[in-house]
Formats: structure tokens, sequence, C-alpha cells
């Protein structure tokens, strides 16, 4: 367990609250426009309401994460694991169900993947950073 005050790991902190922030934006979208979204990504007859809690939840559960004043490194890297998941079962669907998407939803698809990608590579950085300073 990493064990610092709030300032120490700033990059990681500020990481985990930009990830906060996108899945907010993402999950809050996916809530007020479920139907427009569905029929832009060309899935009209799919929900996508549970993908946008499941949002909301993580995004909260990473605001709390980056103003604890324990970073756990399991967890950290679990959040990053999660990001790189995201992103490859993200490229997976496009590719091995491209049938399922319009091509402007499968470039949100793989929009929303580098976003997510760059949180993981930030958050990995930052906890690189805060490892070194606290060895």
């Amino acid at each position: 367990m990493l064990n610092m005050s709030l300032g120490s790991a700033r990059h990681l902190r500020q990481a985990l609250m930009g990830n906060a922030v996108f899945s907010t934006f993402c999950g809050a979208s996916i809530l007020l426009a479920d139907p427009l979204i569905a029929a832009f990504l060309g899935t009209p007859d799919v929900s996508l309401v549970p993908l946008g809690v499941a949002l909301l939840i993580f995004a909260a559960y990473l605001l709390l994460l980056s103003r604890s004043n324990r970073l756990p490194k399991a967890v950290i890297g679990g959040v990053i694991g999660g990001d790189w998941a995201w992103v490859a079962a993200s490229v997976a669907l496009v590719v091995i169900k491209s049938e399922w998407f319009t091509p402007l939803g499968m470039g949100l698809i793989l929009a929303v993947a580098i976003a997510v990608m760059m949180f993981a590579l930030w958050q990995g950085r930052g906890l690189k950073e805060l490892e070194l300073a606290t060895a």
C-alpha cells in the first residue's frame, strides 16, 4: 500500500480525476441520450443504460480513490488493468462484430478506446512516479 499525503501523488491523482470526469461525461451522456447514441452506433434495439450506470459508479469510485490518503498499488493496478481491458474489448468488438455498428459508431467506439488508453498510460506513469518517489 502506498501511503502519502494528498500532494505527493499529484500525477496519479490527476489521472484518476481525469478518468472520473471522462467516465462521468460518458455515463451521463448515455443516460440522457440512450436511444440517440444507440442509433448512432447502429444498435437501436440495444439499451446502453446499464453501461451508463456502471460508468457513473466507476466514476464515483475513481473520485473517491483520487481523494484518498492511501492509494493501494493493487487497486490502482486494477483500475489500469480495467482500462486496458476496455481498450482490448472495444477493438475486438469492432473487429469481430463490425456488422453490428455503423462506420461512425465504430469510430466513436475506437475514439473512446483511445481516450481510455490515454488514461491507462497516464495512470501507469503516475503510479510509476509514485513508486520511485516512495522507494
